[in-house]
């Protein structure tokens, strides 16, 4: 089936995927990225991960500072 796929996450309880959200074109492929949140990563400090639209690879992670504050679980794109 064309069109889907899948990302891995480490953990289920990390709650990967609670929100998604475009990012523009970060690494310049001419494909929109996007962001997807998971606010019970990293030791529960929660974690934004940026994805390239054109071949799904991580292109950065941004992580919480502090604990079960939830992180990544909003997201938005910014203009």
């Amino acid at each position: 089936m064309s069109g889907y796929f899948s990302i891995s996450c480490g953990s289920s309880t990390e709650q990967f995927g609670w929100a998604i959200a475009p990012f523009g074109d970060d690494d310049g492929d001419g494909k929109p990225d996007f962001l997807v949140g998971a606010p019970f990563a990293g030791n529960s400090l929660g974690e934004a991960r940026l994805y390239s639209g054109a071949n799904f690879r991580p292109l950065a992670t941004w992580t919480g500072r502090i604990i079960s504050s939830t992180f990544g679980r909003l997201l938005q794109e910014l203009n």
